[in-house]
């Protein structure tokens, strides 16, 4: 029998650890490289798509007992509203067992970066298409902001209620049942349109991430929501970017902050409050972003004092956010690709150096 056998997933298997050859595959192909010639038991736990049934406390409980390691994996935030046990009760479990945590969320009174933690934000693991265009020095474009709103939410509705009508913003909301018909499309492809513009959100979430690959003008395999929109920058100077979560205890970044991070932008942002202190533990730099709003911990006063900046914006002198915030943005950029480029190896040796250390 195949000593890579003894590698078992507890739920669906991780998309990050499979990257890694982490798993056994049909008849033994592909056989992870971490875990060679360890007899080890080596488990993982698939914690932000196991079944609550999973994460009832016997079973987990059951399932350690049977690994001699095992690796948690919370592919987004640990915050699951959906099952009874909270997640600092089943951390407090899995402190007592021989168990590792691999983190795309930040929940700081539960677990920092240390040799039992490895904690990224969430938008290191997945590539985005980039395109080559330079976006640090001004030019004349025909808006100010674009606002590029995705599945329906009472934040983003709030957002595009508040922004629609300003022409100096590009407003799409095409997770919207109603709203989307409203849509700016001039600035967008055909292609992209046609996918957006098409899905049936009236009855089902707005499908901007399982579509790989299906367009043959992009290269490669990337997630629909992992292209930048070469043409919409192109005509905007800056984004407004509504992120996933408003959690006031666990910080999730995603894709929607990692472009104009990537492409050295000037953004605005509504997300979890302190979301700015959150990226700044990870090197980055918003110092001449004008980001005070980012502090504010009411939800609604947030939103207030966000909308008045992104007016202040519209009738501001943009080629001097363009001057004071270079610095800020090329620094941000490079950050953000060194943190890429980093990721897959310190996974890779964090999960080494625990197998090891379990090897003796």
């Amino acid at each position: 029998m195949d000593k890579y056998l003894n590698t078992i997933a507890y739920g669906p298997n991780v998309a990050s650890l499979s990257q890694l050859g982490f798993y056994s595959y049909i008849k033994g192909q592909r056989l992870s490289k971490l875990l060679h010639e360890t007899e080890l038991t080596v488990g993982s736990i698939n914690y932000w798509h196991a079944k609550c049934s999973e994460l009832e406390l016997d079973n987990l409980v059951q399932f350690c007992d049977s690994c001699d390691i095992v690796f948690l994996v919370s592919d987004e935030t640990t915050t699951r509203k959906d099952c009874d046990h909270p997640w600092s009760t089943i951390k407090q479990l899995l402190d007592r067992h021989n168990v590792y945590y691999i983190m795309f969320s930040d929940r700081p009174s539960s677990y920092t970066s240390d040799l039992k933690h490895f904690v990224m934000p969430w938008f290191v693991k997945q590539k985005l298409l980039l395109p080559s265009e330079d976006n640090m020095q001004y030019e004349p474009k025909q808006y100010v902001f674009n606002c590029l709103l995705g599945s329906d939410k009472l934040h983003r509705t709030e957002i595009y209620n508040a922004v629609k009508d300003n022409a100096q913003i590009y407003t799409t909301y095409f997770g919207h049942a109603e709203h989307k018909h409203a849509s700016a499309k001039h600035l967008e492809s055909e292609h992209v349109v046609n996918h957006l513009y098409n899905q049936p959100v009236h009855r089902q979430k707005l499908n901007t991430y399982n579509n790989q690959g299906s367009f043959s003008i992009y290269p490669g395999k990337y997630h629909f929501s992992h292209i930048v929109p070469i043409g919409v920058y192109s005509q905007t100077h800056f984004d407004i970017v509504s992120e996933t979560s408003l959690l006031h205890n666990e910080h999730f970044v995603t894709e929607k902050t990692a472009k104009p991070l990537a492409m050295g932008r000037y953004f605005v942002h509504y997300s979890s409050p302190n979301t700015v202190s959150y990226l700044e533990k990870y090197g980055f730099d918003f110092t001449d972003y004008d980001m005070s709003y980012d502090s504010i911990e009411d939800n609604s006063h947030r939103m207030s004092a966000l909308l008045s900046w992104i007016d202040g914006v519209c009738v501001s002198d943009v080629e001097h956010i363009y001057n004071k915030s270079k610095e800020n943005r090329l620094f941000n950029q490079y950050q953000y690709q060194q943190l890429c480029n980093k990721f897959w190896g310190g996974l890779e040796q964090f999960i080494a150096q625990a197998v090891m250390a379990k090897k003796g």
